[in-house]
């Protein structure tokens, strides 16, 4: 209970709507809440990398 407390309030900010009961229901939570993390992660360093190597040029 105390892991599943942990990863919700990394990743969740600590609100619980609906909360999955079984252990595998939380294993599986906290594996997508990390995958949705990463991809999360992923798509914000490629925007930020278009915008860093394609700087705006004044005219």
């Amino acid at each position: 209970m105390t892991s599943w407390w942990t990863f919700c309030t990394m990743l969740k900010g600590g609100c619980e709507n609906y909360d999955p009961v079984t252990s595998e229901g939380r294993l599986v939570s906290v594996v997508l809440m990390f995958v949705g993390t990463a991809i999360n992660g992923t798509i914000i360093a490629f925007v930020a990398s278009l915008i860093i190597t394609n700087p705006v040029k004044d005219n």
